[in-house]
């Protein structure tokens, strides 16, 4: 299975990993934050071109990195969605993402490691829109012990963020 090569970053920690380049290696780092959320762009002569992600990130008490979610493109030019929960999760259950009254869509798991686990999928404009008019978005998933984990992710500031993201790529 090929991984598509999209800017990952885990804002809460302040690293910014692009797969295929890192960002030691950077020509130039925009990084703008929109309350809960952030956008980071960066440029280098491995990317060819600009790439940008906006990432919602929850950390514990450590300030370790606990869950996220980031929407950035795809080399193909679109828009992905990944969701990052940690190891320890029940893998045949999924993710499952939606909204307050509605029926969650369950997204595969497409990568598991040591420190994370990896759900991604097609951000469509379907999703852009629902993201840009509900106050939130409910993500959840289930430990090996079949315990429910769930995370509500505040939508406040996404369109702003998401704005400024397209800006930066010329959208």
């Amino acid at each position: 299975m090929e991984m598509r090569k999209l800017l990952f970053l885990p804002a809460a920690l302040g690293l910014a990993v692009l797969w295929g380049a890192t960002a030691a290696a950077a020509d130039t780092r925009i990084v703008k934050t929109f309350d809960k959320w952030r956008v980071t762009c960066v440029e280098t002569e491995q990317t060819k071109g600009k790439q940008c992600v906006i990432v919602y990130a929850l950390t514990d008490r450590k300030r370790q990195l606990v869950f996220s979610w980031s929407m950035g493109r795809a080399q193909d030019g679109k828009r992905i969605a990944a969701v990052r929960t940690p190891t320890g999760v029940l893998l045949t259950s999924g993710v499952k993402i939606g909204f307050p009254d509605t029926n969650p869509v369950t997204v595969a798991y497409k990568t598991c490691g040591p420190q994370l686990c990896l759900a991604e999928f097609e951000f469509t404009d379907l999703w852009l829109q629902s993201f840009t008019t509900r106050p939130t978005l409910e993500v959840g998933y289930e430990a090996v012990d079949g315990s429910p984990l769930t995370h509500e992710v505040p939508l406040e500031n996404f369109k702003e963020g998401y704005a400024f993201l397209a800006a930066q790529l010329g959208d």
